[in-house]
């Protein structure tokens, strides 16, 4: 039952209300309950749930846990943050792909900062640089060959003890903050069928993506 069906049109509860002191403890009680939007937090937990089958059971066949224990393993946090970006009931495919690629942003962050010496970061940005075709796999890759410059140059940075400045970091932050690689590939997730043209444009990052850079830095 909800709390409107007890209030006038001015917005005050009714009159008749006054006398009954049970009845406005259990409106107090109930309001605990159901809220607004509830719906929407079952289905989230929900998928909460399935987080083990849905994310755990990829990452777990990977072998990433084993070969790099240095990393963080934060499966959780990364559906949290797939959620921040698709938070509609009916995406919740775009979700369990997002919640992948944030883990491997994560595990690929921590190897720029804390895994690899600078000569071995050199050789795994060249690897990933490495076969570009055109198609939108070769895209996606593109996005992931800039986010992984974007962290080799941190990295030479911390290095070499060079402060950047203000400027010079901002325009590699908003690249290694992983919102373009994020953004792209929450497009493909929910766009069907995908747009040839409008794939050349975003690869372009035109002011979509930079007007939006500020909210990822």
């Amino acid at each position: 039952m909800q709390a409107k069906a007890f209030i006038e049109e001015d917005g005050n509860f009714m009159e008749c209300l006054a006398d009954d002191v049970k009845g406005i403890l259990s409106l107090y009680e109930a309001s605990f309950l159901s809220l607004e939007g509830m719906p929407w937090s079952f289905h989230y937990t929900g998928e909460c749930r399935n987080l083990k089958p849905m994310v755990y059971r990829w990452y777990k066949e990977t072998g990433l846990p084993e070969k790099l224990r240095f990393a963080r393993h934060r499966l959780a946090e990364c559906f949290l943050w797939a959620l921040g970006f698709t938070p509609e009931p009916h995406f919740g495919y775009a979700r369990k792909i997002l919640t992948k690629i944030a883990v491997l942003i994560t595990i690929m962050d921590d190897i720029y900062d804390v895994y690899g010496t600078l000569d071995e970061l050199e050789v795994f940005t060249q690897t990933i640089e490495r076969d570009q075709d055109f198609n939108i796999i070769s895209n996606l890759r593109k996005l992931w060959a800039e986010l992984s410059r974007a962290y080799y140059l941190e990295a030479t940075w911390y290095h070499s003890g060079y402060f950047p400045s203000t400027e010079e970091y901002l325009n590699t932050a908003w690249v290694s903050i992983s919102g373009p690689v994020l953004l792209f590939h929450a497009y493909f997730c929910i766009t069907n069928p995908i747009n040839k043209g409008e794939l050349q444009s975003l690869e372009k990052y035109p002011g979509l993506f930079i007007g939006h850079r500020w909210f990822f830095v």
